[in-house]
């Protein structure tokens, strides 16, 4: 993609952002979702996590083309890479088995596709480096997306993936 797509693809986004916003709050206003909110605003445990992988994970995203067009707080944010035409939206929660989990959607700007595994992955990896992330396919009466993005899942506090592979590899 070329300056010219770059900046007219970030002219689209920064208006995008202000849609995004007004989702955003309107979403808070949802008591269900505001208590979710207060709750991990009070967790010090999700907190202190955030102060401490935030900024490592700003840095990796920045080093490999990711802008951050919406800060948030709870988690990196809402990023896009002008190069590839993918979108991040990044959270922490705490859930409810009681673990803190990463939380990612990708998806691509008006691409009429799904971004690649290679993409997911290294998405992955930057966000947490080191850690297992884990892709679910929800049975239909329980999938629910405003969007179609893929999901990737992280738990922080437990190891919860199995090892599936022998020799521990997958």
């Amino acid at each position: 993609m070329g300056r010219a797509s770059q900046g007219k693809q970030l002219r689209r986004l920064a208006a995008e952002q202000g849609d995004f916003k007004a989702w955003y709050n309107k979403q808070l206003k949802r008591p269900e979702v505001a208590a979710v909110h207060a709750a991990n605003l009070a967790d010090g445990e999700l907190q202190a996590r955030l102060k401490a992988d935030t900024p490592g994970q700003l840095t990796r995203l920045r080093r490999a083309g990711w802008v951050r067009v919406v800060q948030g707080s709870d988690g990196a944010g809402w990023h896009a890479h002008p190069a590839q035409g993918l979108k991040l939206i990044h959270s922490v929660n705490r859930e409810d088995d009681g673990n803190l989990w990463g939380h990612f959607s990708m998806s691509l700007h008006g691409e009429g596709r799904l971004p690649t595994w290679h993409e997911l992955r290294d998405t992955q990896w930057l966000l947490y480096p080191g850690l297992p992330g884990i892709q679910v396919v929800a049975p239909p009466e329980q999938h629910y997306s405003i969007a179609e993005v893929l999901h990737v899942w992280t738990c922080l506090t437990a190891d919860v993936l199995p090892a599936f592979g022998r020799l521990n590899t997958i």
